[in-house]
């Protein structure tokens, strides 16, 4: 009995690993590269030196309930900056999940549950600010994760559309 609880055990260790999604798409600072990829990216440039890639996730990650989330690319003067994943219009915090199992839980406000939590949440590792938001209202419903590299932040905010300089 111990020897089939322990076989489940490693099984679901292996399992988690195989499907589970890590978020390791890019380094940081490195220079746009998608040639590779069966779908190819939209771009769009800025005029502060800035460019976007939108990816499709089944591109770097085969987990089936990430399928329909976009992974966006931040690249400032031909550098990695900041990645994000966006989900509209799913009914799951799937975008929640992958933030708690890669960066740790936090307290969601009012006691609710995942699936009707909503707001936002900033939090740190040692290299990058992870910012994770969730609107739920009755015509939408929203998921965006975004994680930034401290190395490259003072940029990131200067070039920002968002601030007045």
């Amino acid at each position: 009995m111990i020897r089939i609880f322990l076989k489940l055990i490693v099984f679901l260790l292996i399992t988690e690993k195989v499907f589970a999604c890590s978020l390791n798409f890019r380094t940081f600072g490195s220079k746009p590269d998608f040639q590779n990829l069966p779908v190819k990216p939209i771009s769009f440039d800025d005029k502060k030196g800035g460019s976007m890639f939108y990816v499709p996730v089944e591109n770097f990650c085969k987990d089936k309930p990430l399928v329909g989330t976009m992974v966006i690319f931040y690249y400032l003067n031909n550098e990695l900056t900041k990645i994000g994943l966006e989900r509209h219009n799913f009914n799951d915090r799937e975008l929640l999940k992958l933030a708690v199992r890669n960066y740790g839980n936090f307290n969601r406000s009012l006691g609710k549950d995942e699936q009707k939590w909503v707001g936002m949440h900033i939090w740190q590792t040692n290299n990058e600010i992870i910012n994770f938001v969730a609107v739920d209202n009755e015509r939408n419903r929203f998921e965006k994760l975004e994680i930034s590299s401290k190395k490259y932040l003072n940029q990131t905010l200067k070039s920002s559309p968002l601030l007045v300089q």
